[in-house]
């Protein structure tokens, strides 16, 4: 989308697509986390009435979306809050979080192949057993990586970027550790992965942690019958 500030036209996303996985760290870092922390506090106090959350809501709405145009743009865009085009951009920003928490909700079957880049990209299955295609290696690594996965939830989009590293491969390309090297080629190449397939990273890494939960639940109760 193309707005114009001042004279000047400036460019704002406005589908995942035209969003890299980097942009939408360095947006997370300058506004994002101090954001998410202040709806939270919203979500946690307690009100009178109903309408005061919803109003609280909108209000924090409207700063995520100046935030963003502020972002994108460079311009401060909080001298349009309370007016016609604030209202504006509120609705065009409902839009991009919509297509984030669709996406997020979205079911996919693994594994996909994705081209990006000009080559052919891999998501393979994830499954625990004799059958896996992960190297002994990478399963290590990749458990050693779970331990970040609840940051996802957090909002701190940097740990997907880090995992992409290690489960985002071209076709038959095996693991390697340099793949995770904080600054690598592999981690500069994909701080410019679109949103839209970071989002389906996302997806599989909660596949993931679904799996190694019920695995390790299972596990226990096989060792309590033993015992």
């Amino acid at each position: 989308m193309i707005i114009s500030v001042n004279g000047e036209e400036k460019h704002v996303p406005s589908s995942l697509e035209m969003i890299t996985l980097g942009k939408f760290i360095e947006w997370y870092e300058t506004y994002g986390s101090k954001l998410d922390k202040e709806l939270q506090e919203i979500l946690d106090k307690e009100y009178d009435h109903e309408l005061q959350l919803e109003f609280a809501i909108e209000e924090h709405l409207l700063n995520e979306a100046i935030a963003w145009y502020s972002y994108f743009t460079g311009y401060d865009f909080s001298i349009v809050k309370n007016s016609n085009q604030g209202d504006e951009l509120l609705l065009q920003y409902k839009i991009i979080r919509g297509l984030l928490k669709e996406h997020e909700q979205n079911t996919t079957d693994f594994p996909i192949k994705i081209q990006w880049d000009g080559e052919d990209w891999m998501i393979q299955n994830f499954v625990v057993d004799p059958k896996s295609e992960m190297d002994f290696n990478e399963i290590i690594t990749s458990k050693e990586a779970m331990r970040q996965l609840h940051s996802l939830g957090l909002g701190k989009w940097h740990s997907l970027l880090y995992l992409s590293c290690i489960f985002f491969r071209k076709v038959n390309e095996p693991f390697s550790d340099e793949m995770i090297y904080e600054d690598g080629e592999r981690m500069n190449q994909l701080r410019n992965l679109p949103m839209n397939i970071a989002m389906t990273v996302g997806f599989f890494l909660r596949s993931c942690v679904d799996t190694w939960k019920s695995t390790f639940q299972f596990s226990s109760q096989e060792e309590a019958q033993v015992t």
